[in-house]
């Protein structure tokens, strides 16, 4: 019993510490760059990636809505005109 104990938490740790490492890469690629589109851009797709989530993008408030310009998805960056009131 002690030793699978020991094993359960061994792995726990270990998936700990890899998605430490997968956070650390996401921050080190978003302050990678100065330019406040590129910067957005890196949140949306590492944001996606680190929670496994597909289309992101960057939804801008206008007025009493969101607007998304662009979405990321496996296939890179497209332009869109989504609206969400």
């Amino acid at each position: 019993v002690y030793a699978w104990r020991i094993q359960t938490l061994e792995h726990r740790h270990q998936q700990k510490l890899a998605s430490l490492r997968r956070l650390l890469e996401s921050i080190r690629i978003i302050n990678s760059q100065l330019a406040l589109s590129t910067v957005l851009q890196n949140i949306a797709e590492e944001s996606a990636r680190l929670v496994g989530g597909q289309p992101g993008g960057i939804g801008l408030v206008d007025q009493h809505r969101v607007v998304f310009k662009q979405l990321w998805s496996d296939h890179g960056w497209q332009d869109t005109a989504l609206v969400f009131q």
